[in-house]
């Protein structure tokens, strides 16, 4: 059986990498690649929020490396807090998070993840599915399918038909 070296949590918050890996208690987690409809989709949630991050409202941030706890680091797609960034490296729960879905994600291994932000206390955690050409919303442990995700307390409401024809139209598969 093949063992992996363990990385001291200093080194990792120090080191450079081509694609940032995640951390999970001294071993490295290499993240999916991105396709570009995945980028895409990124992209423009992020300008659909971007609005609101003009104002000063809500920071949106793109694969921000955040401490769920002790010896575990992720990189959500998008991590959304309200107001300023509480840190360079949050260790309070974002306002949202959201995982956009490649095709090499492994879906255990996505529903294990989203349970970590349930279980940091992120109140709303969005996923989307390029594939499917879906919303979905995690909550109480389940993945629910939506239409839309909303943030009603900022006025903010995104369908998935408008996001995915937005990124319909630079997809190069389009």
């Amino acid at each position: 059986m093949a063992t992996q070296a363990l990385m001291p949590v200093e080194e990792y918050l120090r080191a450079s990498f081509e694609r940032e890996p995640e951390y999970r208690d001294g071993i490295l987690e290499e993240r999916p690649k991105p396709e570009g409809i995945d980028s895409l989709l990124q992209f423009f949630l992020s300008y659909a929020l971007g609005r609101f991050a003009i104002t000063g409202r809500l920071s949106v941030c793109g694969e921000l490396r955040v401490k769920l706890r002790e010896g575990r680091y992720v990189l959500p797609d998008l991590c959304i807090y309200p107001g300023r960034l509480p840190a360079a490296v949050p260790e309070t729960p974002a306002l949202v998070v959201v995982e956009v879905l490649s095709k090499d994600d492994s879906m255990s291994h996505v529903l294990s993840k989203l349970e970590e932000y349930r279980l940091w206390g992120v109140p709303n955690i969005w996923v989307v599915s390029p594939a499917q050409r879906a919303f979905y919303v995690f909550d109480a442990g389940d993945l629910r399918r939506t239409h839309s995700f909303t943030l009603p307390e900022f006025g903010f409401t995104l369908e998935q038909d408008e996001l995915f024809r937005q990124a319909d139209n630079l997809s190069p598969d389009s």
